[in-house]
Formats: structure tokens, sequence, C-alpha cells
């Protein structure tokens, strides 16, 4: 019988199963609330070896487009509403609106105010205008609610930014960026990684922390300190633009690379014909810079399209924006019918490894509660039988398995899954083996 490829893990003995349900039912909720919201099967487990319900997927929701943006430019409204993205605010703190192409507060209600866009990318390049500079206009980034959030606030009266981190409602000062640009039009951006924040004014790096703080938290979006600045302070053209994780393999030592930030096309193929790939199983395209689904293979076998890496070990590395059940990396494939790959289960926070012989699937394991946050760098490092997987350099899975180990086909895998055409692959690198994997 062929494994259901988005199905937890086979069940572990029966043995102290309740005491594990509670502990894994409290550690998805807080995961998957981090993460994206998603709240699909809650009550579910996810951790290696456990199991609850086997037809999970069947009211799966798709994982919402990472980032953001909004020039404001429409009809003046005594509201935010919904971004030129398509993404609507949320005004958790006073009363804002748009006009003239400007965001602005009409009532701070006596404290902070706060709007939040759920652009969902932990790690991101988030920056807005403040077109009408006032004492106290801010960006607000990584943001559970007003109460736990990072914000960067002008303080004009000193010629510089302040940096604020809240946590439980109790601020403090991060740090500050010295004597900077603090005039009418200045762009305040922020770039997150992982645990990294970097502050930029006017396009120039003023600040960088390290603070693991709501590394996992995607809410982003505008802050006024000062209720007397609401008559002032103005904010034009927010942006927030996921960006991919470290992973083991950088564009630099990558043997093949391919970013798809290319004009967009009907296949995959690259314009300057530097990387064949070749679509075995249904249609892929490019589109917005990202490798896309665009019709499935009408078997419903896997929809597959492979590059030749001319070795049959190496590191392979993804990055996708974001992931859905069902999407992932292929390695080791001669066609679409033998192949091994790892395939993403976002709703419960972990990916799948699995491998196909003769059309005949075989789980070979799942990771652990991992971030299944837009961008974060999936590796697949393989040599002989042994295979490892890491997600952002932290190894999380090695496995022994002889199937398929002198082929070599690699690439991007889609498959059974409800919302595959949703799918977008950011980054795609491969190098021969680094060195050896090791259980």
């Amino acid at each position: 019988m062929n494994a259901d490829p988005t199905s937890p893990p086979p069940a572990a003995a029966p043995r102290a199963a309740s005491d594990r349900s509670v502990a894994a039912r409290v550690l998805l909720g807080v995961t998957v609330v981090g993460l994206f919201g998603l709240g699909v099967g809650l009550d579910r487990l996810t951790a290696p070896n456990v199991v609850d319900d086997p037809d999970i997927g069947a009211e799966e929701l798709p994982v919402p487009p990472p980032g953001g943006a909004d020039d404001f430019d429409r009809s003046e409204t005594d509201a935010l509403g919904v971004a030129s993205s398509g993404k609507r605010w949320r005004e958790v703190k006073g009363t804002w609106n748009v006009g003239d192409g400007q965001a602005a507060v009409t009532s701070a209600d006596g404290g902070l105010s706060l709007a939040l866009l759920p652009v969902a990318a932990p790690n991101a390049r988030i920056s807005v205008v403040a077109d009408v500079m006032a004492p106290g206009l801010g960006l607000a980034f990584r943001c559970r609610n007003a109460a736990n959030c990072w914000r960067v606030e002008a303080v004009p009266q000193l010629g510089t930014w302040n940096l604020i981190k809240v946590t439980g409602g109790i601020e403090v000062e991060a740090g500050n960026l010295g004597i900077v640009p603090i005039a009418d039009s200045t762009e305040v951006s922020v770039t997150t990684v992982e645990e990294v924040i970097t502050i930029s004014i006017d396009g120039v790096e003023a600040l960088t922390v390290r603070d693991p703080e709501f590394r996992e938290e995607g809410g982003a979006g505008l802050s006024l300190r000062e209720p007397q600045s609401a008559a002032t302070a103005r904010w034009a053209n927010f942006a927030a633009i996921p960006v991919e994780s470290e992973g083991l393999v950088t564009a630099e030592v990558a043997v093949i690379g391919d970013e798809f930030d290319r004009d967009d096309s009907s296949d995959l193929a690259a314009g300057d014909g530097s990387i064949a790939w070749r679509e075995v199983n249904g249609d892929f395209a490019i589109a917005d810079g990202r490798a896309v689904l665009t019709e499935r293979a009408s078997d419903g076998s896997p929809n597959l399209a492979l590059v030749d890496a001319a070795a049959s070990d190496g590191v392979v590395q993804i990055a996708m924006m974001p992931h859905q059940t069902g999407a992932g990396v292929a390695f080791r494939c001669r066609d679409a019918e033998n192949c091994l790959y790892l395939t993403a289960v976002p709703g419960f926070a972990t990916w799948n490894l699995a491998k196909r012989v003769d059309g005949v699937e075989t789980r070979l394991g799942s990771l652990p509660l991992v971030s299944n946050a837009p961008g974060v760098a999936i590796n697949i490092e393989y040599s002989g039988s042994q295979i490892a997987v890491s997600v952002n350099k932290d190894r999380l899975l090695t496995v022994d398995e002889p199937a398929l180990a002198d082929e070599t086909g690699i690439g991007l895998i889609a498959y059974d899954g409800l919302h595959l055409e949703r799918a977008a692959w950011s980054q795609f690198f491969f190098t021969p083996q680094l060195g050896s994997v090791t259980p």
C-alpha cells in the first residue's frame, strides 16, 4: 500500500500515549499560531513516531503568501482597510485612515497607536517612508500584538531613532541609531534574519543587534508613540519583502543555482540556458520571481521538475515562499516513479522524507517540530546510503537508505496536496558533497 505523503508518521507503541498527546498538542498550538495562525489540526500530533488522525489534509487551509506592500494610493477612508498587495490591515490600537497616498492616525486614544499587516514573514526586509516626520513615528516588526512587538521610533529632537522591544507590555530600549537622517521622506527599514536585526536609514545600515525574541512572529506595520503627533505624522510606501535564511549552500559555492529571479515564463527554462530544467510530470512556470506549479499531472503521480546534478552525492537546498503541503525538494531521481523526496506539512510544522521505487512509496522519516516560515533553508546532504536533513543548518534527521543511490536527478516536487498551485520556490542550490554524512 502506498503511504499518504501528508499523513503523520506511523504510530508508536501505546505506552504513555495520553501524556505524549497532551504535550504535543500544547507545543503544536504555540508553534502553528506563531507561524501563520493556521489552526489546522491543533488536536493532532506532530512529533515523529506519534500519530492521531491519518486523514490529514482533508480540510487543509492554504498557507498565505508571505510579504505585503501598501502604497496607500486609494480613495480616502476612515480605516486603513485592504493594502494594495491584498492583505487587510489590523488596527490594534488607535484609529487610522488613508488619504492622498499616506497613512495617518486620526485618533490616538491617548496612548500608543499600532496598525499591523499579517506579512507572515519573520525573515524579511520591512520598510516605510516617513513622509511627514513627527516625534514617535515608527515602524513595527515581529509583532504578535501591542504588548509583544519590536518598534523603531523617531526622536527628531535628538536627531536619531530608538529601537524598542516590548515583552509582556514592558518596554526596553534595545538600541539607538546615533545621528542619522530624520527628516520628511526618510526611509526606515529593518532586515530580520533569524536572531539578527539590522536597521537602515535611507538604505545605509545604522544598527545591528542580535536577539531571538519573537523571531517567529509575522506581524509588521506602523506605530506612533506620541499621541500629540497624530495631527502631523504621515507614512508612505510600506513594504515587507521576505528573505531566505542562510543554509549550508550559498550562491557562491553552488554548482547548480537558480533563484528564479527572471521574467515570467510558461516554463522553468533559464533565459541564459545555464540550467537545463526538465519538466517530467506536471507543468511548472516562473511567476513573480519564483517557480510555481501551474498544472498537475493528469494521472495523480508526483509533479516533478528535474535537472541532472551529474553526481549521486551532494547537498541540495531549497527555500519556499510559501510552503504548501506536499511540495518540496526531490533528489536521487530517475523519473517520477523512482525518486527520493522531502515534502512539507505546514499544518503539522514538519516535513516528511520518503522514497518512491517502481511507483511504491515508503516513508523514511519525519522531522520534529520545525519552523515552516517562508524562506527557511531546507538542506539535504547525501553520501552513499547516508541521508541527513537540516533546517537552517540544524541537522534534524539522519537515515540510512541505499535505494537509488546511483541516480543523479534533483529538483522540485509537488505531490498529493490540496493547494500545490500556491506553492512557490524562491531558491534552488546544489553542490557536490562537502563532507561525509554521519549518523
